[in-house]
């Protein structure tokens, strides 16, 4: 009998769910699965047709009709599947992402041999599309620095202080490679529903989940997740972007103080004796989270490599980049 519910979230996108299910049907332990609930919240029946392609999925197909309920909030359709799953563990995919063949096998192995771990997660590579190899890890240094620096592809393992550390500077994993003990995520619910903004969601789930157990890392990329145009963050004016980060920094900060942590001490003592091919990455992630004030004030500025100086043509290209940027998402 499987372990395994798996949960597929989708919002009228056929086309992208079937490459999903693909993913999901082509895993090497297919006997892991106890279910695939396929959840529509946009009215579209295609996803149905989509669904029946795969017989050999114990699928169950759920419609939820926006005339009657309307849609639920994305992170709130993520939470009710967190609820409705029946198995030992709970897998999330988003509709639009996929897995590689060996993902479920080396989650649930890596849960049974840490028990008193609450979820497990891994590498991915941010990519247009399947088919296309540009792409990006996010964030590989801060997490091996968080990691306590483990030998290079050992699982990496997490307690609660080191996700909030890891969470007050970027969100380090992605939810479509979630496998979480199913209890463990049915609770963390709250962090979804209750935040004062849904964007907050994918920050905030980790650290709840991290209540119930470390959270266990594996640092080889198998899951792609889609980079595309039209979604939820290039909707955004870089400004409103800025405040939701900031709100949500706070958070995470009242949540470190709440449990007795300093967060400006710890990366302190994650960055001492950093590796120089580390350095450059992370630095970057810094730069990117803090104003150099801050990055002097939180005590991090004699940690850190010097700034990269860029030419003037780049800087140039920079702002001509942005301002294009700010135009595409005012019109």
């Amino acid at each position: 009998m499987g372990r395994v519910s798996v949960v597929i979230p989708t919002a009228a996108r056929p086309e992208t769910l079937e490459i999903t299910l693909r993913s999901v049907s082509r895993q090497v332990s297919i006997e892991l699965i106890h279910e695939v609930i396929v959840s529509e919240n946009l009215g579209d029946r295609n996803s149905e047709k989509v669904a029946a392609l795969f017989p050999h999925l114990p699928i169950k197909y759920k419609f939820r009709d926006p005339v009657f309920s309307g849609p639920l909030g994305g992170f709130d359709h993520v939470a009710a599947l967190f609820g409705e799953a029946s198995g030992e563990f709970v897998a999330l995919v988003c509709d639009d992402d996929l897995w590689s063949p060996g993902h479920l096998r080396t989650a649930v192995e890596a849960l049974d041999r840490n028990p008193t771990a609450s979820a497990h997660v891994s590498a991915y590579l941010a990519a247009p599309s399947e088919v296309v190899p540009d792409g990006h890890l996010w964030g590989p240094g801060l997490l091996w620095l968080a990691a306590g620096c483990p030998a290079h592809f050992s699982e990496y393992v997490y307690d609660r202080a080191a996700v909030l550390a890891l969470c007050w500077i970027l969100t380090p994993f992605t939810w479509s490679s979630l496998v979480a003990r199913t209890e463990a995520a049915a609770d963390a619910r709250s962090a979804m529903t209750g935040s004062p903004h849904p964007f907050y969601a994918d920050r905030l789930l980790y650290p709840a989940l991290a209540k119930h157990g470390p959270v266990v890392y594996e640092p080889a990329i198998d899951v792609i997740y889609r980079e595309y145009a039209g979604n939820w963050m290039a909707s955004q004016t870089p400004e409103k972007l800025r405040e939701l980060i900031e709100g949500c920094w706070h958070l995470v900060e009242a949540e470190a103080k709440e449990a007795g942590l300093n967060l400006p001490t710890m990366w302190q003592e994650y960055l001492r004796g950093m590796p120089a091919d580390v350095a450059p990455d992370v630095a970057w992630h810094f730069r990117d989270r803090f104003t150099p004030k801050e990055i002097e004030v939180l005590g991090f500025s004699g940690l850190l490599p010097p700034a990269p100086a860029r030419p003037a043509w780049l800087r140039f290209a920079s702002r001509a980049k942005k301002a294009l940027l700010r135009r595409k998402m005012s019109g």
